[in-house]
This record gives C-alpha cells, structure tokens and sequence, in this order.
C-alpha cells in the first residue's frame, strides 16, 4: 500500500506532499492542476522512469520545475510483505540518483538508480512493463485495448503475458535450423571436393618416393665424409705455407721501410751533437725559472685589470651620479613651478573650504530635486483630472456631483492655468539645478587639481634628500679616479718589462729543445740501422714459390670433389623438402575432409534437435497462453458478476484465436457478443477495466493496487452512474487500495480520501 508521496520541484508541483489511504483515494481538481504528475511521481519514484521518457518525448532533466532550481526529488513511502519502505529519487542536470531504505532509515540499495529499481522489481514482483499495462491506466488508456488493431492488440497482449517469448524463440530456430542445414550443405559439397579416395593413393606414393631418396643420400653421406676430411687436410697445408710467404712479404716491406727512415735521418745528422743528458740539465734550469716568472706575470696581469674593472665601476657611477643630480634639478624646477600654480589655483576658486562648499552644493540640488518631483507629480495629476473633466458628461469625475457646462469651463481654465504655472516653475527649478551643478562642478576640479599639486608639492624634501646623497656618491668616484690613473701607469711598466725577460727566456728553451731533438735523431738512427741488419739476415732463409703453387693445386682437386658430394646430397634434399611439402599439402586437405564429414554429421544431428526444439516452443506457447486465458477468464467472470449490476450480459470472457484477442460478453440467451461494436459506453468501459483488474491479480498478485487517470472522459452520465457504482459497492473488496485522478467532482463523492489539488 503507498502510503505517502513528497515533490520537490517534479513538473509543477513546488512543494508538495500527499497521504493515501487504505481504499479509494481520489485526486481531484482542475484541468491542468498537476493531478496527473503525482500518478507520474508514482511510476517514477517505482521504476525510475516514466513513459514519456522511454518514447523520448521528452528528457529525464524535463521533469524538473521550470524556474523551480536545477533538481527535482520524490520521497514514496509504501509497505509491502509487511514490511515499510522508503524510495528517494533525485534528478539534476548530471543525470539522477535513487535509493531504498526500511522503516529504520538503513540503506537496502542505491544510490545507483538502476540497483534501487531492481530492488523495487524484486519487492514487488511487478516489472514496469506490466505496471503500466495493468495498474496504471492512463487517461483515454481505460479501454486501450478496445481501440488497438487486431494485430496490434495481439502482440500487446502477448508481451503483457509474457508468450511472445515463446514466437520469437521458435522463430530464432527455424532461421538458427536454416542456418545449419545451409552450412551443413556447404559442408558437404566441400568434402566431395577434395575426392578423399584419390588424394588417399597420392599420398602413398609420394611416402614411396621420399624413403627411396633417403636411402640414396645416406649412400652418399660416407663418401661426403672422406671427401670432407681430405679438404680440410689440404686447406691447413695451404694456409700454413700462404702464412709463410705473408710473413716474408711482412719483412721485404719492413726492409724498404728502414732503409727510407734511414736516408731520411741521415739528412737530419749534420755536424757535432751535443749529448741528450747535458742539454736536458740545461732544460730543466730553464724550466724553474719560467714558472715563477710566468707567476709573477699573471699576477701582475689580474692587478691591472682589477684596477681597470675599478676605474670602469667608478666612472659609470660618476656618470650615474650626473644624470641622477640632473633629473633631480629638473623635478625640483617642477615643484617650483606647481607651488606657483597651487597659490593662483586658490586665488581664482575663492573658497575657504572645497570640500564643505561641496557637500552643500550636494544638499542644495537634492531639495530642488524633491521639489521638481514634486511639482511633475502634482501636475499630472492635474493633466488627469482636465482629461478626465473634458471628457465627463453632466456628472464631476471627482466629487460625482452635477457638473453645469459653466463650472465645467471654469474648472477647465483653473486646471490649465494650475498646469501652465507649474511648468513654468519646474524650468526655473531645473535651470537653478543646472547653475548649481556647474557650480559643483567647478569646485570638484579645484578639489583634484590642488591635490594633485600638493601630492607633487609634498615630494620636495625626498628629492633634496636625494640631490645631497648623489652630490656624495659623485665626489667619491672621482676621487677613486684620480687614484687609480697613478697605480694603473706602474703596472703598466712593470707587466711590460715582466714580458720582455719571459720572451728572452721562452727563445732560449725553444733552441735546447731543437738541439734535444737532434741527439734523439741520432740516437734513433743507430736502432734502425741494427733492425735493417736483422731483416737481412732473416731474408736469406725465404722458400721457393714452387712449393705454394703445388700445394694451392692439391687444395683446388680436394674442393672440387667435395663439392660435387656436397652438391648432389643437397640436391636430394631439396628433391626430399618440396615431396614433403606436398606430402603435408596433400595430408591437410586428408585431415580437413575428414573433419568435415564429421562436422557435416554433427550438424545434422543439431538440425533434427533444432526441429524438435521447435515444435515443443510451439506446444508450450499455446499451453501457456491457455493456461493465462483461463485464468484471466476466470477472475473476470467473478468480477463481473459483482462489478456488472444488470442482467443484459451474464458473463465476460477473453477468447483468443490465431490472429487476435477478443473482449467478448454473454447474452442472456447465452450467445457470446463481441464488446467493441456492441456494448454502450459504460459497459465497454467497465469491460475494459475488469479486464486489466483481471490481468493485474494474474500476473501481478503481490500488487494489489489499482490507478485511474480521468476515467470518466468521453463517458456519459449513465457511463459515470455504472463506474461509480462499480467502484463504491464492489471493487473495494477486490483492490487494497484504488487511486482516481479527475476533475468531476461527482466522482469525489466515491473516495474514502480526497485530495484536492489546486493549481
């Protein structure tokens, strides 16, 4: 049973919040109220959608309240298994949340909205499919299925009961069986291809051919091998001889060599030489005394650019100094100027205090404002009245007293001459408000002018301060200057005598290192003149070349009858290779037919199982539909004979055939009539919804609710007398709980709860 709904921001509704009742629950109120947004609340606050939604009519962020915020929420309580439960939806422009919780406030599911719906689902036992095709009757939707085709209301009423599973399965199969039996031809046709027999006895010989060429190389691989061994015998031989005479053509270089070095140093050699050792002792007293000196040197050097750095910084800050004093002198000027201007600036304004001749400047405007206003006002209310007193016909628009055509041009002149005054005391207002603003105005400039030459004037003393600072800074740098011209002129003169004694000394060193360079020539001639003798000596033992010719030949007869083996063994190969890639050519396309002759039988075997398959679907969905029929059958024949309160029809029935469904009633003389067609608009009516009351106890017994929106449109008041009955003296014994949304008022009457909602 719901027991409770609350909306915040849902489509109209603001802030709303509704209880229900045990037994009939109307909502009533006028067209446009939001009585069927609370129905729409309802499904969604269940199901997490409405049908609006799943047609796309419109979106999720849609049912928010326009100007309302950025989110909607739904909080429903209901009880179910006895047990309380509370589901909270909530939409915003990111999407929407929804969550269960008990009686308690525990969380059961969510806040993902697709977990609180299943949970929902489960509890209730009721999908949103059959919730709207049973308990929710939407407006004009009472007898929907009276006004379907006949194929449409077929399809309807088999997915309400759930058989057009069965249709579409049986259909799945026969195209599943189609789609065997194709392959299982194709299949078929494939493994004929191959012709197994002849490729079978292909086979079989090439297995022959490779086993006979495998004896002939291994008949061959002996011979390989002593061919093999008598190569490598004469290659050794070979290369140890070509090593020899590389070694001799090594040294008949090497000879030519030295006796070219030879030549070449002798050149070099002219005259006495002194020995390496005296003239290295001479190198090493030279090269103690280049090192201090070149010390000194670098020191000197670092000292005179230190004092150059020193002058340059100096003579920079001279030069800041100057330009900074200038500037200052220029701005010092400028104040001069502006004390000037400031003394005229106050002769002209003649005023004691800007500022306070400016506030009441301010309050002097403000009261002619006051007084414009009001004059403006008084004078169209004067306007309104000559209006209105041109216009009066016998009667005064203000007093309603007779009104002569006299007093009437009286009044007439008094208002025009009142309008006339009033204007002319406005222009003078506004002219008085005008000289007043100039006036402000003038002052308000003194006012900025004066203290920006005071904020310029004010900025003296810094600068003074400044001046003396620089005036400092200036001296100092030039007496770092003259300093530095004096020490600058003795380093000079010492670096320049420094580099002349390190230049003498360098020139020396230059000569004992050539004298150094000649003993070592000398000394060097000497070895190369005892290796010359070496190679000669050695020379003398060279072969002949006889022998490397012979044995270069042998090598040559070994090679070629090793390759010839070589080349005929890895001819067979080859020969052996390519067999064997048609031997597992032929082998695969074995193995394939033979897989397929299997896979064809297989598929043989799951088109008869698919056949079988089919039939039983056929023979489940007519049982099933059956067995749903009677039971619909059976609820709607109780119902009737309580619903119904007349003896024109006795019974009702749903009688299904191939192609449709049909509502249909008894006669009192027994026969079966069609209600579409046949019965009035109350009877059609109540037909209708003792229908979905049956299908909803049939496939939906743990929901034992029931919602109507505007069940009485298009109904006649005999239709709505047959409804009211119904729903006041009988359905309340067959429903826990009934929901009637509409704008009769008459139907109000059979509510146990009305709730009114106004717009």
């Amino acid at each position: 049973m719901i027991r409770k709904i609350k909306l915040q921001n849902w489509k109209s509704h603001s802030e709303t919040e509704l209880e229900f009742t045990k037994g009939i629950n109307v909502l009533v109120g006028p067209m446009g109220s939001g009585k069927s947004s609370v129905l729409q609340a309802i499904c969604f606050a269940l199901f997490g959608s409405v049908p609006e939604i799943k047609r796309r009519d419109v979106k999720v962020t849609e049912l928010i309240r326009r100007n309302g915020g950025n989110q909607a929420y739904i909080e429903l309580e209901l009880s179910a298994e006895d047990k309380s439960f509370q589901i909270q939806r909530l939409i915003n422009s990111k999407g929407s949340e929804g969550s269960v919780r008990d009686a308690d406030g525990v969380l059961l599911a969510g806040t993902n909205p697709t977990q609180a719906t299943a949970f929902m689902k489960h509890i209730l036992k009721l999908d949103e499919d059959t919730f709207l095709r049973t308990v929710y009757a939407k407006q004009n939707e009472i007898d929907l299925f009276l006004q379907l085709n006949p194929q449409e209301r077929k399809t309807r009423l088999d997915e309400l009961m759930g058989v057009h599973r069965f249709e579409s399965a049986r259909k799945n199969t026969v195209k599943l069986a189609n789609k065997i039996d194709t392959k299982k031809t194709e299949k078929e046709n494939l493994a004929k291809s191959f012709e197994l027999d002849k490729l079978t006895e292909t086979i079989h010989e090439i297995e022959s051919e490779v086993l006979a060429l495998k004896e002939e190389k291994a008949s061959i691989s002996s011979s390989l091998d002593t061919a093999g061994k008598a190569k490598v015998n004469a290659e050794l031989q070979l290369k140890e001889l070509k090593a020899k005479f590389e070694a001799y053509a090594r040294l008949e270089e090497k000879q030519k060599f030295l006796v070219a070095q030879i030549n070449e140093l002798k050149l070099k050699v002219k005259g006495p030489v002194k020995s390496q050792i005296e003239i290295k002792t001479q190198l090493d007293e030279l090269q103690s005394k280049l090192p201090s000196l070149g010390n000194y040197k670098s020191d000197l050097s670092r000292k005179l650019e230190a004092a150059n750095n020193e002058m340059v910084a100096a003579e920079k800050q001279a030069s800041i100094s100057e330009s900074k004093l200038s500037d200052l002198q220029i701005q010092l000027e400028k104040i001069s100027v502006f004390k000037i201007e400031l003394e005229q600036l106050i002769q002209q304004i003649g005023v004691e205090n800007p500022k306070a001749e400016t506030e009441r400047l301010d309050n002097e405007i403000k009261e002619l404002d006051k007084e414009i206003a009001s004059a403006e006002s008084e004078a169209k209310l004067l306007k309104k009245h000559l209006e209105e007193l041109k216009t009066a016909e016998g009667i005064c628009p203000t007093c309603t007293r007779a009104l002569e055509l006299e007093t009437k041009e009286r009044l007439t002149k008094e208002r025009e001459a009142n309008i006339f005054d009033l204007s002319n005391k406005i222009g003078a207002l506004k002219n008085q408000k005008t000289d007043l603003e100039l006036q402000k105005r003038k002052v308000s400039d003194f006012v900025q002018q004066s203290e920006d030459l005071l904020r310029d004037i004010s900025r003296e003393a810094e600068f003074l301060k400044q001046k003396e600072t620089f005036e400092r800074q200036l001296k100092e740098s030039q007496s770092i200057l003259d300093k530095n011209k004096t020490d600058l002129a003795s380093l000079k003169s010492d670096l320049e005598g420094t580099e002349t004694e390190l230049s003498s000394l360098r020139k020396i060193d230059t000569e004992l290192r050539e004298q150094l360079h000649v003993a070592e020539v000398q000394e060097k001639l000497q070895q190369l003149q005892e290796q010359f003798s070496d190679v000669q000596n050695k020379l003398e033992s060279k072969p002949s070349a006889d022998i490397l010719e012979d044995s270069d030949k042998n090598f040559g007869e070994a090679l070629r009858a090793y390759e010839e083996l070589a080349a005929k063994s890895k001819s067979i190969d080859f020969v052996i290779e390519e067999k064997q890639k048609r031997l597992n050519e032929l082998t695969k396309k074995q193995k394939q037919a033979e897989t397929l002759l299997l896979e064809t039988a297989s598929l043989q075997k799951k088109v008869e199982l698919l056949q079988q398959l089919k039939n039983a679907l056929l023979v489940a969905q007519e049982q099933l539909r059956k067995e749903l029929i009677t039971a619909v059958n059976e609820v709607m024949s109780s119902l009737w004979s309580k619903l119904y309160p007349y003896e024109k029809w006795s019974s009702i029935q749903l009688e299904a055939s191939e192609s449709d469904y049909t509502l249909q009633l008894r006669a009192a003389e027994g026969d079966w009539i069609n209600v579409a067609g046949f019965a009035s608009g109350g009877e059609r009516m109540l037909a209708a919804l003792v229908l979905r009351l049956a299908f909803a106890k049939v496939l939906a017994p743990e929901f034992n609710i029931l919602i109507l929106d505007e069940p009485t449109h298009n109904l006649d008041d005999a239709a709505i007398n047959t409804l009211m009955l119904a729903l006041q003296e009988h359905l309340p014994e067959f429903l826990e709980q009934l929901f009637i949304v509409t704008h009769e008022e008459k139907l109000a009457e059979v509510g146990d709860n009305i709730i009114r909602i106004k717009p």
